[in-house]
């Protein structure tokens, strides 16, 4: 149980640390500690955790225009994303769009940014 705590605290910090270099735009430095955190990660303790792993991660990619790295992404992020977290579902539709952006999928995005807007506005389901 202790183990388990303790591994927990250390990926948390880990992702917030992630966080601070993505923020100062330090992608790669980010990308390495977010694989320092990510054995630490267990889906069933806290899949919120996984969540901001996989979406931190995608962000990085998009920074350092990796984009298909980033579009490999995005399923693991969306079966990560609480349905019932409004904020987590518009992260997702930014994160779709700005990868479909770079990727050339412009109606794709275009729909997303749509959705997004619409969401926001009205909090409806996307």
């Amino acid at each position: 149980m202790l183990r388990t705590r303790t591994k927990q605290a250390r990926s948390s910090i880990l992702i917030k640390q992630a966080n601070s270099l993505i923020l100062a735009g330090q992608y790669e430095t980010a990308i390495e500690v977010l694989k320092e955190a990510k054995p630490l990660l267990d889906a069933k303790d806290d899949p919120r955790m996984l969540f901001a792993h996989d979406f931190n991660k995608t962000v990085c990619l998009l920074h350092l225009d990796r984009y298909a790295e980033a579009e490999q992404m995005l399923p693991r992020v969306k079966a990560l994303t609480d349905p019932g977290n409004e904020l987590d579902r518009i992260r997702l539709r930014w994160l779709q769009g700005r990868t479909w952006a770079n990727a050339s999928k412009a109606f794709s995005w275009t729909r997303c940014v749509t959705q997004t807007a619409c969401c926001s506005r009205w909090k409806t389901s996307c």
